[in-house]
């Protein structure tokens, strides 16, 4: 199902895709530059809350549609990736390893634990665990409660927020090994942003705002401002606590709000189109990039922003060779 580009969203993906890499290879101890320390030094972990907030904002018609061939297209976007690039990491870092006589073979059971758990070969993949899961508990729910499932997204957001504030989540997974931990636990923590996307497609929540644009913009960068300056709310660490939830929706209707559909230069809105097609692949490849390339170019090795911009490029340009060898098939999925 097509909607209209909302262009200042995507501009967003685009800047968290950045905010990925930068969460995962840069050492804010290692900059002298206060903007970089203060922009990008500063952990706010707006990234994983925002994507999952327009993930479902985005697939919501296809969720409510039970159109069993949209909601399998769906899957099978995020599990194409989800399986093959672990496999494809295992089977190039080994075939290297042996060419190059190095000790750094990746035992099969790696596999299976990152399959089972999105940990393990490509650790950042529990957020397409998270993602993959959240979007069964949704389509599951909207099928068998048919008109009261608002009732009960609802409600499973509260129940998450109480199991996070009461700190029950964490003691469930706090004996278990890490991996177990992040996969698991993590899926609590994400319902909420889910939630909340699904909330804002339902009652067109920013189709109405925009309509108010400037007073939106001023709003929401005013309520973002106060609660990440002041500390409104305790942030519980992780991506527990409606902290980080308040912030993204904040940062989603200021970028949502941008008159940007008002530029009437094709090319300016074929340009933000195309930044943004990668975005997926990005977030699929930059950590094996960056595992791969650090030893090599020594920016990167130091975790500087300029081995941050030098692994975004790469990696873009990667996800770019692959859509013009596999963009008719459906291996494109991989890489964007």
């Amino acid at each position: 199902m097509k909607h209209d580009t909302n262009y200042g969203l995507a501009i967003l993906k685009s800047i968290l895709a950045f905010y990925i890499v930068k969460t995962h290879c840069f050492d804010k101890h290692l900059a002298k530059n206060k903007f970089y320390i203060y922009i990008l030094g500063k952990d706010r972990c707006l990234h994983v809350p925002s994507f999952f907030n327009m993930s479902f904002y985005f697939n919501y018609r296809i969720l409510i549609s039970k159109d069993s061939k949209n909601i399998c297209k769906r899957f099978e976007r995020l599990l194409i990736p989800y399986i093959f690039w672990p496999v494809i990491v295992y089977t190039f870092n080994n075939i290297f390893s042996k060419l190059c006589k190095s000790r750094s073979v990746i035992p099969f059971k790696k596999v299976i634990i990152q399959l089972i758990l999105g940990y393990g070969i490509i650790n950042t993949f529990w957020f397409q665990l998270c993602l993959m899961i959240t979007t069964y508990v949704f389509v599951f729910i909207i099928y068998i409660f048919k008109e009261s499932y608002l009732l009960i997204l609802q409600m499973l957001m509260i129940s998450s927020y109480i199991l996070q504030y009461s700190k029950f989540n964490d003691y469930i997974f706090v004996n278990l090994p890490s991996n177990y931990k992040m996969s698991i636990g993590r899926e609590i923590m994400m319902i909420p942003f889910s939630v909340v996307g699904f909330n804002f497609a339902k009652y067109k929540i920013i189709n109405k705002l925009r309509s108010y644009k400037f007073k939106t913009i001023m709003f929401s960068a005013l309520i973002f401002f106060i609660i990440d300056y002041f500390h409104v709310f305790s942030h519980l660490g992780d991506y527990n606590g409606i902290k980080l939830n308040v912030l993204s929706v904040c940062l989603i209707l200021i970028f949502a709000s941008f008159p940007l559909e008002k530029i009437k230069n094709k090319y300016i809105k074929y340009c933000i189109i195309y930044i943004i097609r990668y975005t997926g692949g990005i977030y699929y490849l930059h950590t094996t990039v960056f595992s791969y390339l650090r030893l090599y170019i020594i920016s990167m090795r130091k975790k500087t922003i300029e081995g941050v911009i030098i692994n975004y490029i790469i990696t873009y340009l990667i996800c770019h060779l692959g859509m013009l060898i596999f963009g008719n098939t459906k291996a494109k999925n991989l890489f964007s």
